[in-house]
């Protein structure tokens, strides 16, 4: 317990502070032999009391209702959270509940007879077979020029396995940024310079970045994917 600097009913320095077990007066308070501590104390007892019982200062009640105003408003404005992933030189993100793991990129076998661009092949993920498919691809995304720096910064590649209505799909990303959350009125339009695929299945921009003070400019540009339109574009593609 934190030292009580002043006796709130009687306006000066407390017993406990001078001659109790926080003070170093001498003589030692003679009920301390008794009560051990000053916490045992009616005196203590009796103070503790009327700090409770008196008056609230001026602007207390309006300073705790601003802090909780403002929690309130915080948990408001982070309603959505979504994975952010780069595909070459874009960044992608994809609502977090849709995402079931995220893992290391092995040898991806592939299936005769299959449209190349979109199904790179069979994964192997956790001992089991998954089709693996290039969302970048159906996209419309080229590689990018990051790919082949990629290495050389310490950045690699990832499998990121989603589930929709118990069907699964896997494909291959040039980096995780990890998880974003955000409110969906801090979503900007789509650029209408943005004229690809990519364009189709984009809900809005969030940017995101590392500090306050990166600007607009330096910021990452992400393309919120519509998750009903993939899945079903994904679904009649695969079928």
């Amino acid at each position: 317990m934190k030292k009580l600097i002043e006796n709130p009913i009687e306006g000066k320095v407390a017993c406990w502070n001078l001659n109790g077990v926080w003070g170093n007066e001498r003589p030692r308070c003679p009920k301390l032999e008794k009560v051990l501590h000053c916490r045992n104390c009616d005196v203590f007892a009796s103070a503790g009391r009327g700090m409770l019982d008196r008056e609230i200062p001026e602007g207390y009640a309006d300073e705790w209702s601003e802090i909780f105003y403002l929690e309130k408003k915080q948990q408001v404005s982070a309603s959505e959270s979504v994975l952010v992933f780069r595909l070459g030189d874009e960044w992608i993100a994809i609502p977090t509940n849709f995402v079931k793991e995220i893992t290391q990129v092995g040898a991806i076998h592939k299936i005769p007879h299959r449209d190349e661009n979109l199904v790179k092949g069979l994964a192997n993920v956790r001992g089991e077979l998954k089709i693996c498919i290039s969302l970048g691809s159906l996209l419309q995304l080229d590689r990018g020029r990051q790919n082949r720096r990629s290495r050389l910064q310490g950045v690699y590649e990832r499998i990121v396995v989603v589930i929709h209505k118990e069907t699964e799909f896997v494909f291959p990303v040039s980096e995780i940024e990890g998880l974003v959350r955000y409110h969906p009125n801090n979503l900007e339009n789509v650029p209408a310079t943005i004229t690809n695929a990519r364009a189709a299945f984009t809900t809005g921009i969030l940017l995101i970045g590392s500090d306050e003070r990166v600007s607009k400019d330096e910021m990452k540009h992400v393309a919120c994917l519509d998750h009903e339109m993939l899945f079903e574009s994904l679904d009649k593609r695969l079928s």
